[in-house]
């Protein structure tokens, strides 16, 4: 279950920074990069003991939507 519920916050974080940090061409492969963005970013939170995706704690939905915005962000600089 624990991982089921990292996927679904992830994808609603990775949602919410698609729409932060909109990409020029299709918003799935945005979609997928936040979603790997705030799966890190809730990794971290994990490492560093601030709480889980999981439990929904608001410094881990803080970190990952960091590293959704984050990856998103650096993804659309390659890009150019």
């Amino acid at each position: 279950m624990g991982l089921l519920s990292w996927l679904v916050v992830g994808l609603l974080v990775g949602l919410t920074a698609s729409k932060l940090i909109p990409g020029r061409g299709s918003w799935l492969p945005t979609l997928v990069l936040a979603t790997i963005g705030a799966l890190v970013g809730g990794y971290v939170s994990v490492y560093f003991n601030w709480g889980t995706l999981a439990s929904l704690h608001p410094r881990a939905l803080l970190l990952a939507l960091a590293g959704a915005l984050l990856l998103t962000a650096v993804a659309r600089i390659i890009r150019r």
